[in-house]
């Protein structure tokens, strides 16, 4: 008998393209140049506490202080009058009940 010859087909794998490294660039930064050294100044005695001295910001502080204390009169004042109102609210009720 005779046997017919088979063909095989050869079947390649592709592979995936190999990743490329990644590159990286290094970069060198010039060291800073340093200073030059100055020599030690005795530091300035600090000004005791107590001490009054005006300056920008005392008249700050007064303007603020001030505004302040007048809202707060303000704010008296409108309280006194609302009671004041309430006062005689109070009356003209009592005189209405006591009339027959």
């Amino acid at each position: 008998m005779a046997t017919a010859k088979k063909t095989t087909k050869k079947t390649t794998v592709k592979r995936a393209p190999a990743k490329v490294a990644a590159k990286t660039k290094v970069t060198r930064k010039a060291a800073p140049k340093q200073v030059e050294l100055k020599s030690f100044h005795r530091a300035p005695s600090p000004t005791p506490f107590f001490t009054f001295e005006l300056t920008k910001q005392t008249l700050y502080w007064a303007i603020l202080c001030g505004v302040v204390l007048a809202l707060g009169v303000w704010v008296m004042s409108i309280n006194i009058q609302v009671q004041k109102i309430y006062d005689q609210i109070d009356v003209t009720n009592q005189v209405i009940n006591e009339t027959p």
